[in-house]
């Protein structure tokens, strides 16, 4: 009989994770798989041909910009394309060997740069060669608060509140929604991945077993 019990919970939690899928696929998700950037070397310059991540769409926001830098040097501005929703350009002076590059997508405000997310991660690039290099969501840092708000650069940005001013924040949204990565909470529209925890059996009831739900934002 407790057996019963605990399949018809066991159900019961997996028609819930069916719904939170369902409302997950009309969020917006980055691709976990990742994407793929391309770098090539000409002896002497790196050019660089990322995809732009599905949460920056230029398309979404107006006036983006991204730059590039190798080893924490001097910023290089890259062309973001509105077509292919990619950014791309060249980086000069750049030996073959293993770097660190860097992207920042960012928007201008009143003259003053707004970082939405940043790039980091390790490249080895060859002369006269090209490499690919796989982007995963989790390389990206988005949790980037100018005002101290608690709402996120890139979340005021998209929704349309001002992200240097700590008065102007999006009203009726919860900040640990909107402040991304790894941040966990109760359901919303924001994008997001759930799991079945199958907890310790339940004291003073041996043929019981505790199941909870996690939800994981990914937020903006």
């Amino acid at each position: 009989m407790a057996t019963k019990s605990i399949q018809k919970f066991i159900v019961s939690v997996f028609s819930i994770l069916l719904v939170i899928v369902a409302l997950n696929s009309c969020g917006d998700n980055s691709s976990s798989s990742g994407e793929q950037g391309i770098v090539s070397h000409d002896g002497t310059n790196l050019s660089v041909d990322f995809p732009v991540p599905e949460f920056l769409s230029p398309t979404a926001i107006a006036g983006l910009q991204c730059q590039a830098t190798i080893d924490g040097g001097a910023p290089y501005p890259l062309t973001v394309d509105l077509v292919t929703n990619a950014v791309s350009g060249t980086i000069t002076g750049v030996s073959a060997g293993a770097h660190v590059l860097g992207l920042t997508y960012f928007v201008s405000i009143l003259g003053v740069d707004v970082v939405l997310c940043n790039y980091s991660g390790p490249v080895t690039v060859y002369a006269n060669q090209t490499t690919t290099v796989t982007v995963l969501d989790t390389d990206l840092d988005r949790n980037i608060d100018d005002d101290q708000d608690g709402y996120t650069n890139l979340a005021e940005v998209r929704i349309g509140t001002d992200p240097l001013d700590p008065a102007d924040f999006p009203v009726g949204e919860s900040p640990y929604v909107l402040c991304g990565n790894g941040t966990t909470g109760t359901a919303s529209s924001a994008g997001f991945n759930a799991s079945v925890v199958v907890g310790s059996t339940v004291a003073g009831s041996a043929s019981s077993t505790d199941y909870w739900v996690r939800v994981t934002y990914s937020g903006y």
